[in-house]
């Protein structure tokens, strides 16, 4: 999972600037993701808590990481990548 925050003073709701390079990255973003194998299963935003989600599927850390800066959406944004498994998955490591 990829949290990215950024301020209200860099939203790209309110700084115009931001705004067109945030559509630029996302525009990009699928083509991106492709190159570094990386599935984003789901992306999500909360407007007013000026924070990102991203749900995503990669071979190693480095690949988020890439996606990230191609994309230049950390540009903007603090972004804290965090590796995650399902609750499922989480419960069979009880069993080994």
């Amino acid at each position: 999972m990829v949290i990215q925050t950024h301020g209200a003073d860099t939203c790209a709701a309110a700084d115009e600037a931001i705004g067109e390079k945030g559509k630029a990255g996302f525009g990009k973003l699928e083509a991106t993701a492709k190159k570094h194998e990386v599935t984003v299963e789901g992306f999500w935003v909360d407007p007013p808590g000026h924070q990102f989600y991203m749900v995503a599927d990669a071979p190693n850390a480095r690949a988020i990481n890439m996606l990230m800066v191609e994309t230049e959406l950390f540009h903007w944004n603090t972004v804290d990548v965090h590796a995650i498994v399902t609750v499922n998955e989480a419960m069979s490591l009880l069993d080994d």
